[in-house]
């Protein structure tokens, strides 16, 4: 799994956006959208949860479900701020 670098993920607000304007794209015939989704998932009609496990998988994850917690842990640990403010790396 390659995780997404510090500071290079979304809010889940944003994410979910880009699944739905993927499903959109895949509904209206996009060939581009229809193939990220394809090649995760064969059903035939596209579904939300598709078009979400397509940007996970892009993204290095195995399932939207651990996208959602690897961009929640990143939210709290952004909030937190440095562990050691003082010192610099």
């Amino acid at each position: 799994m390659s995780l997404l670098p510090d500071g290079q993920y979304q809010n889940l607000e944003q994410q979910h956006k880009l699944a739905k304007d993927l499903l959109a794209a895949a509904r209206t015939g996009d060939a581009n959208a229809l193939a990220r989704i394809r090649a995760h998932r064969t059903d035939a009609e596209p579904k939300l949860a598709d078009a979400q496990l397509a940007i996970a998988r892009d993204a290095g994850f195995p399932s939207w479900a651990r996208f959602v917690a690897f961009v929640e842990i990143e939210q709290k640990r952004a909030a937190l701020g440095p562990l050691f403010p003082r010192f610099t790396e």
